[in-house]
């Protein structure tokens, strides 16, 4: 008979496995927490696995398992006297506490179960690190995989959270409010996406939200309650031009409330930039890059970052559901791990039918993705590019729509503003898709 007492070098308890495998055999609810938290590998004697392993698989069948049921299954499998025979099923429920908490007795067993599997995690790695043919981002990446699927066997305790709640208490508990980070577009920790034509300055108009944001002031007239912290991830232009675009705003917002109420923060410290100057490459699809800009999101405190655009972030076909719904799954972890709102600003397709949503391009699964949207379009494009009046579109899941709103540019490439204005006075007829980008670079670089 194996001796409880003699326990492996490996964190371990077998007393705490002779627990769980005897209150399997006397208490069913016992026997299916057990089967649905644990894997024969989660004890650490070879016997122990053995009897879990049987009782799992009787209980899949929809067998009763006791002593007698569990003898007559090892025994089919030639297993009874490598277990110790019937004197050891016997003293597996020797002792067992009447009102024994399975749960705790569970949670023991799984965690030492995981030390275990974290040492040798630990141990491989520090082998491969020794290995003169691997160089450290090999290394780090499958340290990085292997505790990852490490993570996802964590205990969860089945007890510790009400999964149905009645009718009565539901409707009888607050109604939590929205916190809002723009008062009536955007909630905080809302995944959101900014679209547009070529031509109607998604990325100015982006960029002219997050210094807005920093400022803590209304924004195409809706309150910002208060200031975020904010990242901007430029990977479609070059460095040079978001530097452009970036100056040209603040040169613009000079003699504003806007300028004041930037001076009174330290600028460096709410918003940030991520372009090709600061990495060459990034993408979604890249564990590395993902858990970097995860990082620096959490060292910088980032409460809203956007992401100019989503097709430069990663590679495949856009229009293939599966895939895009991976790379959205790592947007929302970015959300999770960093507790931020992630905006995407993407391009609509060259159809001309439907609403500007309906038009959002790629696969379905993107729009469906967000919880707010913007839709930016030019409503005057046969006019000189400078007289070009945008208007802007919202959709959210938390409030009611706000109402278009039309804005144009004013000033110079140097200097601009954002100015709210009236709809174009006369109707106009669209320009064909290509006729629009073959004018495209006519419109001054601030515009685009």
């Amino acid at each position: 008979m194996i001796d409880p007492r003699d326990e492996p070098e490996l964190p371990a308890s077998a007393q705490t496995e002779i627990t769980v495998l005897g209150a399997m055999q006397l208490d069913v609810a016992a026997l299916r927490l057990a089967t649905a938290s644990l894997v024969p590998a989660d004890f650490a004697l070879d016997s122990h696995q053995r009897i879990f392993r049987v009782m799992a698989e009787m209980a899949a069948d929809g067998e009763g398992v006791d002593l007698v049921t569990l003898m007559d299954g090892l025994a089919r499998k030639s297993e009874l006297d490598s277990i110790g025979g019937v004197p050891y099923l016997s003293f597996l429920t020797e002792g067992i506490p009447r009102n024994h908490n399975i749960e705790a007795y569970v949670r023991i067993v799984k965690d030492k179960s995981l030390l275990r599997q974290l040492f040798h995690v630990l141990s491989s790695s520090a082998a491969l690190a020794t290995d003169p043919d691997e160089n450290a981002t090999n290394v780090l990446q499958s340290v990085k995989n292997r505790l990852t699927e490490l993570s996802a066997t964590t205990f969860r305790s089945k007890t510790d959270r009400k999964v149905l709640v009645g009718a009565k208490d539901f409707v009888a508990g607050s109604v939590p409010q929205t916190e809002w980070a723009v008062e009536g577009l955007i909630q905080r920790g809302g995944n959101g996406i900014v679209v547009g034509d070529p031509g109607s300055a998604k990325s100015f108009s982006t960029l002219d939200l997050a210094h807005h944001l920093v400022a803590g002031l209304p924004w195409m007239g809706h309150a910002i309650p208060n200031r975020m912290k904010v990242a901007y991830v430029a990977r479609e232009d070059h460095a040079g031009l978001t530097q452009q675009r970036a100056l040209s705003l603040l040169r613009g917002y000079a003699g504003t409330d806007m300028d004041w109420q930037l001076s009174e923060v330290e600028l460096n410290e709410y918003l940030y930039f991520n372009t090709r100057a600061q990495s060459e490459t990034f993408s979604l699809q890249n564990e590395m890059d993902v858990i970097e800009m995860i990082d620096a999101f959490k060292t910088n405190g980032i409460e809203i970052a956007f992401f100019d655009v989503f097709r430069r972030l990663w590679e495949g076909d856009e229009n293939d559901n599966k895939e895009v719904a991976k790379v959205l799954a790592v947007l929302t972890r970015i959300q999770t791990e960093c507790s931020c709102s992630v905006a995407l600003v993407h391009h609509l397709s060259k159809g001309e039918g439907g609403t500007i949503f309906q038009r959002i391009r790629g696969a379905g699964s993107i729009y469906g993705w967000r919880e707010w949207a913007f839709g930016i379009s030019v409503e005057n494009p046969t006019d000189p590019p400078r007289d070009r009046i945008r208007k802007i579109v919202f959709e959210t899941k938390a409030a009611t729509p706000a109402d278009a709103v039309y804005y144009a540019f004013e000033g110079t490439e140097e200097k601009v503003i954002l100015a709210p204005c009236n709809p174009p006075a006369q109707s106009y007829k669209k320009h064909s898709r290509k006729k629009q980008d073959d004018e495209q670079e006519a419109i001054p670089w601030f515009q685009k």
